[in-house]
């Protein structure tokens, strides 16, 4: 199900971070023992594991080996109910702390799920709240909270007391937390040094207990504490201003990209959640690394954006695979133990299918069909029955399809071997005059032996034939045709605003809405032209520029004249710039998209490409023929 993006801990780097993760579930309740994308873990001194699952309101309570013990939590804001609930922490009596971030609150339950106390409200006073990520207890009862929106850390006693807060200063500087994300992840050591993910810095920061900064580690290009290439890493937790430069996100050894769980063991070693890299690495008491496990992937071993850890008495250690939709156990030293939680994993293609170019078009009188992916991750075998509905309207996320639209899966049951995939076919076909819609339709998979339910969301358009022209258009004077999807915004064409001011080369591009009516300048996006006498007037040179965010991305595809298949496309990630060159001859079509979180928590779980700008061939090439065309992104997105 397409539901609305809810911008709370971390902003839209994640919607780009984790594609091609698991798809979102989209049929009821999981089974009792059963994880969808597991955030938060903890432990208690009896080796019991809290696994926190925010999109579903709940806690669950395992022993060590994966067997369901207990859970608690419904949706709501009385006393024992959740709203997104976050962190999770337990004291040396057993209490669990709750970090539930929708109700600005932390709430404290006994061993058994009885609810004990709650504090806190919204706000940005003392005890108040905005974003509740992760928390921690120390040795002597303290709760420390991060708080990912205000950038800082609020310090509690175990009855909610307020005691002290620091940060809330955002840079790259001692003692700074990145602007974009984090907080997250917090952890107490014996001594009672506090250690904290400032996840968009790359980096984890060393503070006292009261607050005082001592250093951080990560990677770093240079200085006196760096180690220098090829590791390019802290030494240890000696990071500083004057000793290292700036953190810098990496894959090496002792580096990050976008770090988030932390965990103590018994003997002192910090364990880190890397999460952009699927991987744990393992550091001892002063920061030097250790060792490090986890690779990208389904299989036993390999995680899929993974968030929270935690150690238990013996120094085992449990992952919660977020992408997955499991925990997996280790050793101290990486080797795998026992992993539970998610029985399959399903996936279409295409539809909501990461980095799709072109959207998935039903025509009058004609079908298409979607691949659908059924994986077993968790040693499951045997059958899963199969079934698809349709619809429910895209933008209102309401009951209402496209007349003359139907759906089936081909077949109604596949049989998994286990840790095997199996595949079925989705087939969305329209009748002869279809109402022109987007919509969603919905792909269910139900294992029989269990009752477990996943689903995933397949993302299409019907035409009705009036209004479906053969490719989008453009006017040279700039003047637009219906549009393709009703999501769709186009941008006044080059050549109407040139005619104005022939001279002019640099200009904002103007968002209009079907009927021509200007709505805002788009995200900040400029264009600029740069004359190249190297360019033939039959050709252009496209330059896009993300060079000044960290998270966004952009696409251009050129289509061809059925506009049904891309003939060439140029993807550039944030803080990146790319360019190509297009012939006439080739394109008929030029189509320059952007990203939209169309379903969030924590980060984005689903993606949707829209059109920023849609040029026919003689618009663009009146425009931009002769010419490199630079489309400089300058700032957030709105959306």
């Amino acid at each position: 199900m397409v539901t609305r993006c809810c911008k709370s801990a971390l902003i839209v780097i994640f919607c780009l971070a984790f594609w091609g993760m698991a798809q979102r579930p989209v049929f009821g309740q999981p089974s009792a023992g059963q994880l969808v994308h597991p955030t938060w873990i903890a432990t208690d001194r009896s080796g019991n594991i809290y696994v926190g699952e925010p999109e579903k309101h709940r806690l669950q309570k395992f022993s060590n080996s994966g067997t369901l013990l207990a859970q608690w939590g419904t949706f709501g804001a009385a006393a024992g109910q959740f709203n997104q609930p976050q962190g999770i922490a337990i004291d040396s009596q057993g209490n669990v702390y709750v970090a539930d971030a929708g109700n600005f609150r932390v709430q404290k339950f006994n061993a058994a799920g009885v609810f004990q106390s709650a504090w806190g409200k919204r706000g940005s006073g003392n005890g108040e709240f905005l974003s509740l990520s992760g928390v921690a207890v120390d040795n002597t009862g303290a709760v420390y909270v991060t708080d990912s929106v205000q950038k800082r850390v609020q310090v509690f006693s175990g009855q909610g007391v307020f005691l002290r807060s620091w940060g809330g200063i955002t840079g790259q500087g001692d003692g700074q937390f990145s602007p974009f994300q984090g907080p997250h992840g917090i952890a107490v050591d014996a001594s009672r040094n506090v250690y904290v993910a400032d996840t968009g810095n790359h980096r984890i920061q060393r503070f006292t207990s009261n607050g005082v900064f001592t250093g951080w580690l990560g990677g770093c290009t240079s200085g006196t504490r760096c180690i220098p290439p090829p590791r390019l890493h802290s030494e240890a937790f000696d990071c500083r201003a004057a000793t290292c430069s700036p953190a810098a996100a990496g894959t090496g050894e002792g580096q990050f990209s976008l770090p988030f769980g932390l965990t103590f063991d018994g003997n002192g070693n910090l364990f880190v959640v890397d999460t952009f890299n699927n991987r744990v690495q393992k550091f001892d008491r002063t920061g030097r690394f250790l060792l490090q496990w986890g690779v990208r992937g389904s299989g036993d071993g390999q995680f899929k954006a993974p968030l929270g850890i935690s150690a238990d008495s013996l120094g085992r250690l449990y992952v919660a695979d977020t992408g997955n939709h499991r925990v997996q156990s280790f050793t101290n030293s990486g080797a795998l133990l026992a992993l539970w939680g998610a029985d399959i994993l399903i996936r279409a293609t295409p539809g909501e299918a990461p980095g799709l170019l072109q959207p998935l078009f039903v025509r009058p009188g004609q079908s298409v069909t979607v691949t659908v992916d059924i994986t077993s991750v968790n040693r499951y075998a045997g059958p899963v029955d199969l079934g698809a509905t349709c619809c429910l309207d895209f933008a209102t996320g309401l009951g209402a399809p496209p007349i003359g639209v139907n759906v089936r899966i081909t077949p109604a049951q596949v049989m998994l071997a286990a840790n095997g995939a199996a595949r079925a076919w989705l087939t969305i076909s329209a009748n002869s005059a279809p109402v022109f819609r987007k919509a969603v339709a919905s792909v269910g998979a139900v294992l029989p032996t269990t009752g477990v339910q996943r689903g995933v969301s397949v993302v299409f358009t019907a035409f009705a034939p009036e209004t479906q022209p053969p490719c989008p258009r453009f006017t040279q004077a700039g003047a637009q045709t219906p549009l393709l999807l009703p999501t769709s915004v186009l941008i006044e064409a080059v050549a109407k605003t040139k005619a104005k001011n022939p001279t002019q080369t640099r200009f904002a591009l103007a968002i209009y809405n079907p009927v021509g009516g200007k709505i805002a300048d788009a995200w900040g996006m400029t264009i600029e032209e740069a004359p190249t006498p190297a360019i033939p007037a039959n050709e252009a040179r496209i330059v896009l520029d993300v060079s000044q965010l960290d998270w966004a991305k952009m696409i251009v595809a050129i289509n061809s004249a059925a506009c049904n298949a891309p003939l060439r496309s140029l993807r550039v990630e944030g803080r990146q710039t790319g360019q190509f060159t297009i012939r006439q001859a080739d394109t008929t079509t030029i189509v320059l998209r952007k990203p939209v979180c169309t379903a969030w928590f924590l980060w984005c779980w689903n993606i949707e490409w829209r059109d920023v700008a849609v040029w026919s061939e003689p618009g663009f090439w009146a425009a931009f023929g002769g010419k490199q065309v630079t489309f400089r992104w300058l700032k957030d997105t709105p959306d």
